[in-house]
């Protein structure tokens, strides 16, 4: 697009009109704000802090919610957009770009990384690789940066002045057709911020780039309008001129008011196993009920004593040897059960909650705290997809590997504690804990005499005709229920933390922490309850 000599002499990219129609919560007292922006042009907003400027910028940059973003604004702030009308000529992708207050790259790329994305997201850039490494490095030599040793660094690697520019050069690689500026100059020295400004004019005369620039520096501003060229009016005049390049200023309201959980329990259950001791319960129990037995069959009112010493002496030798096997089995059983479908998934989910789940909510909290997402949505990319899909496809890889490797570990150190505490003995302990995870599934197609007359009677159980138990009975079965409950804590997790990192539209970064406290407690809290649900599943096992 070429620039014009006169703004009216092309057709408008962009006409707004915003009224006032509660005072009492509208950030600024104009009954309207209006403007039009034109091919080259160059829109001032200013006004006082608070006025509402980045409020009407987001809106007109599609950046409020979209489902109730008209209705927020009109509720909560008492502003009603009353058109805000695109060239019907210029594709939604193509319309606007913006440069938000804080300095917005995405930290895990390079700054040629980042303009690389941006032309890959531009519908009207297709380049091969050759082409595509020739626009970055003119993109940067057009805002003053060098491809060779700028291009490489990391975001954070950057001086203000040089991440303003490349933030630039993004913007420029998408080739918008209006770039709204949300005070680009702030923070930068003044020979910094007229080295951006100007670049900005070139951009603006050069390419026909409208722009709506919001700024409290006049003196920088006049810069990037062309230094004079065209007066900086209050918006009331009708000159042409004036609607090319003009200034317009909301005047703000004044404000009405002011592995070794594992270890834990094979060593509990092993110590309480060891302390029970059943045998003078059951040789009370004996002589209470055994001896008026014995006195009505021999007619003597008071039993010989031997005979009492001799049925205890049976008795004990027969619990010696039947309950110290039984302690086995079910401190073998108890261990299998517990660590397999109930405390393997449950504590491993809780630890990922604070390790994966409030390490993503913190790191997609940043990004919105800083206008990451907002730049993400600018280019025509979905925050989600950019950083909830492989993160999420990431914990579904680590999540069950962690869960059964510490169940593994868990049962392991059991082996060992077990016998310690003399309870049973490790082959044994082992072929327990086997016969308890690895049961058969009682499914006919699995039964040795099976017969059906159609194939889906294969995938009926043994003991129902309905599907719903064919469900229950895979998903229970100790293997597939302990993958099953570790993909769905992980995924409860990884979607609390997303909607509690994107929920608030203009989180700062003094909010982070709190989204990422919330996150990893609300994570908790709903996985314990959905290790409930699946205790309820299971009782329907059995």
């Amino acid at each position: 697009m070429c620039p014009s000599s006169n703004g009216r002499d092309k057709d408008p990219i962009l006409q707004f009109k915003a009224r006032n129609v509660d005072p009492r919560k509208c950030p600024f007292e104009n009954e309207v704000v209006s403007f039009t922006l034109f091919p080259s042009s160059c829109i001032h907003l200013s006004g006082q802090s608070g006025a509402g400027k980045t409020t009407l910028s987001n809106y007109i940059a599609g950046l409020l919610p979209r489902r109730n973003g008209e209705a927020m604004l009109k509720g909560t702030l008492g502003i009603e957009v009353e058109h805000c009308q695109w060239n019907d000529s210029i594709p939604a992708v193509e319309r606007v770009g913006m440069l938000f207050q804080q300095t917005t790259l995405l930290d895990s790329l390079t700054v040629a990384g980042n303009i690389c994305v941006a032309l890959e997201h531009c519908p009207s850039a297709r380049l091969n690789e050759s082409q595509k490494q020739t626009a970055i490095k003119q993109l940067l030599e057009t805002v003053g940066l060098d491809y060779l040793s700028d291009g490489p660094k990391r975001p954070a690697e950057l001086s203000g002045g040089m991440a303003r520019r490349a933030s630039l050069a993004l913007q420029l690689a998408q080739r918008k057709q209006v770039i709204i500026l949300d005070e680009p100059f702030a923070g930068l020295d003044f020979a910094t911020a007229v080295g951006v400004a100007k670049a900005l004019e070139r951009l603006r005369r050069e390419k026909g780039t409208a722009l709506l620039l919001i700024s409290h520096e006049p003196e920088i501003v006049q810069f990037v309008m062309g230094r004079g060229s065209g007066s900086s009016l209050d918006g009331s005049g009708k000159d042409p001129e004036t609607e090319l390049i003009r200034k317009v200023t909301l005047s703000r309201r004044g404000s009405d008011y002011d592995g070794t959980a594992g270890l834990a329990i094979s060593m509990l259950s092993s110590d309480i196993l060891r302390r029970v001791d059943v045998t003078d319960t059951v040789l009370d129990v004996v002589k209470r009920e055994v001896k008026p037995m014995l006195s009505m069959l021999t007619g003597e009112e008071d039993v010989n004593p031997m005979y009492m010493m001799m049925i205890s002496m049976k008795v004990r030798g027969m619990l010696q040897t039947t309950i110290p096997p039984a302690k086995a089995t079910l401190y073998a059983m108890g261990m299998a059960k517990l660590f397999v479908l109930e405390i393997g998934p449950l504590i491993t989910s809780l630890l990922l909650s604070g390790r994966i789940g409030g390490s993503y909510s913190g790191e997609v909290a940043t990004m919105q705290a800083t206008s990451q997402n907002k730049l993400l949505r600018t280019l025509g990319i979905s925050p989600m997809k950019w950083t909830f899909q492989p993160s999420l496809l990431a914990s579904w890889i680590a999540s069950p590997l962690l869960t059964m490797s510490g169940t593994i570990l868990a049962l392991e150190l059991g082996a060992h504690v077990g016998p310690w505490y003399g309870i049973g003995k490790t082959e044994t302990y082992k072929q327990e804990v086997w016969d308890s995870i690895f049961l058969p599934i009682r499914l006919r197609l699995l039964s040795e005499d099976f017969k059906a007359t159609t194939t889906s009677d294969l995938f009926r159980c043994t003991f129902s005709e309905s599907y719903v138990d064919s469900l229950i009975e895979i998903a229970t079965h100790p293997v597939f229920y302990h993958l099953l409950k570790s993909l769905v804590f992980m995924t409860i997790v990884m979607t609390v933390s997303e909607v509690t990192a994107r929920r608030k539209f203009d989180l700062t970064p003094r909010g982070v922490p709190k989204v990422i406290t919330t996150s990893v407690v609300l994570g908790s809290l709903l996985v314990i309850v959905a290790d409930w649900g699946f205790s309820q599943l299971l009782l329907k096992r059995h």
